[in-house]
């Protein structure tokens, strides 16, 4: 628990510097709900976020979790 506290703060400051990678692993952390609680509705917002910022992978990962 302890590490994915610390991977969510990490990503969360790099998130707001506009990082992608750091926005997609955020959206999976919520659609997984590691450390966190299970949330698509979470996991949707940083994924578009990545989209925002010019992420194509992020698109593809919109698709498949707003299927589930």
């Amino acid at each position: 628990m302890g590490q994915c506290d610390q991977a969510k703060a990490m990503w969360e400051d790099l998130a707001k510097k506009g990082n992608t990678t750091a926005l997609i692993n955020l959206a999976n952390l919520f659609e997984q709900g590691n450390g966190v609680k299970k949330d698509k509705k979470e996991a949707l917002k940083w994924l578009n976020l990545a989209k925002q910022e010019g992420e194509s992978e992020s698109v593809y990962y919109i698709k498949i979790l707003e299927k589930k």
